[in-house]
C-alpha cells in the first residue's frame, strides 16, 4: 500500500474506538447507503475476526490456555450465569413483553465477534477475549436455545448441528487465514504495521455498523417514541451486564475482568438472527439493530474507565 493509504489507516488505528460510531451515524443519516451496505453484513464479520486474530499474539493465547481456570470461569459466566443474571434484571422491568423477550435473547447470546477487535483497540486482554469468544460462540447452538426456552418460554427451533458447522467454519477459516497472514508478513512487519491493521479493523467495523442500520431510520421517523424506548433499554442492558461481568475481576484478574465486562455487555444477536432467517420477530430485530449503537458508542465513551480500572495510562 502507498503512504497515502497507510497514513490514514494508521491514524484510524490510533483513534481506535473513537472512530467507530461513524458507521452508525452515517447509516442513520444516509439510509440508502445503509441499504446498499446490507449485503456486506456477513463478509465484514469474517474480515473483522480475521484481522483481530492477526493482532492477537499466539504466545499470549498459549499462556492463557496454560492457565485454564481463568478462561473457564469466563466461559461459565458468559454461557450460563450471565444470561440468567440478565433475565433476572429484565423480567421484572416495566417494559412491553416483546421488548423483554428481545432483551433476554440478547443476554443469552455469545459476545460479538468484534470483541477481540475491541480488546485489541482498547488494549485489554485480547488473548483471553479470543479464547472465551471462540469457545462461547461454538457452544452457543447448544446453550442459547435451551436457555431462551427455559427463561422466557420461546422455542427458537434452531438446527444445532448446522449452526455449529457454520460457526466452526467461520472461526476456523478466519483463524487459518490469520495464521497465513502472520507467516507471510512476519512478526517484525506485524509489529511495525500494528496501527495500520487496527485502522483496517476500524474501517470494516464501520462498514458493518453501516449495514446494520438498514431500515432503522424509517422506524425512527415512523415511531420515534418506540425507537427511543428500545434504544434506552439497549444502553441500560449493556451497562448493567458490563457491571455484572466486572464483579468477576477478583477471580480472573483486573485486565481479564475488564475484558470480561466488555464482552458481557456486547452480545452477538447477529448469528442467531442469521440462523433464524425470516422467522425473527420484528421487535427482536429492531432491538438487535438499536443495540448496535451502544455496542459501537460505549467502547469509546468507557475507554478512560477501562484504563483506570486496569491501572494503565
Amino acid at each position: 500500500m502507498s503512504a497515502a493509504i497507510l497514513a490514514p489507516l494508521a491514524w484510524l488505528g490510533r483513534a481506535g474506538t473513537w472512530a467507530l460510531p461513524a458507521g452508525v451515524l452515517i447509516g442513520l443519516v444516509l439510509p440508502d447507503l445503509a441499504a446498499a451496505a446490507r449485503p456486506l453484513f456477513v463478509p465484514t464479520i469474517f474480515v473483522m475476526l480475521t484481522l483481530a486474530l492477526v493482532r492477537v499474539d499466539p504466545a499470549a493465547v498459549r499462556a492463557t490456555l496454560g492457565r485454564p481456570a481463568r478462561p473457564l470461569i469466563g466461559l461459565a459466566w458468559i454461557v450460563l450465569a450471565s444470561p440468567v443474571a440478565g433475565a433476572a434484571l429484565v423480567l421484572p422491568a416495566p417494559v412491553p413483553p416483546e421488548l423483554k423477550t428481545a432483551m433476554v435473547i440478547y443476554a443469552c447470546c455469545p459476545p460479538v465477534m468484534a470483541a477481540v477487535a475491541y480488546a485489541v483497540l482498547l488494549r485489554l486482554d485480547s488473548a483471553f477475549a479470543l479464547v472465551v469468544l471462540v469457545t462461547a460462540t461454538l457452544l452457543s447452538p447448544l446453550a442459547v436455545p435451551p436457555l431462551i426456552l427455559g427463561l422466557i418460554g420461546v422455542d427458537l427451533a434452531v438446527g444445532v448441528g448446522d449452526l455449529m458447522l457454520r460457526l466452526g467454519l467461520l472461526v476456523g477459516l478466519a483463524a487459518a487465514l490469520a495464521q497465513g497472514m502472520r507467516w507471510g508478513l512476519g512478526e517484525r512487519r506485524l509489529a511495525r504495521g500494528g496501527e495500520v491493521i487496527d485502522g483496517l479493523i476500524v474501517v470494516f467495523m464501520t462498514v458493518f455498523a453501516l449495514a446494520i442500520m438498514d431500515g432503522v431510520t424509517a422506524r425512527l421517523l415512523a415511531a420515534p417514541g418506540l425507537v427511543a424506548l428500545y434504544l434506552g433499554a439497549a444502553f441500560v442492558l449493556n451497562l448493567a451486564l458490563q457491571a455484572l461481568g466486572l464483579a468477576l475481576s477478583p477471580l480472573v484478574g483486573r485486565r481479564a475482568g475488564v475484558t470480561l465486562a466488555m464482552m458481557t455487555g456486547h452480545r452477538n444477536m447477529g448469528l442467531l438472527i442469521a440462523s433464524l432467517g425470516g422467522l425473527v420477530d420484528e421487535a427482536v430485530f429492531l432491538f438487535f439493530a438499536l443495540a448496535q449503537i451502544p455496542i459501537y458508542a460505549l467502547p469509546a465513551l468507557l475507554a478512560p474507565v477501562y484504563r483506570r480500572l486496569i491501572g494503565s495510562a
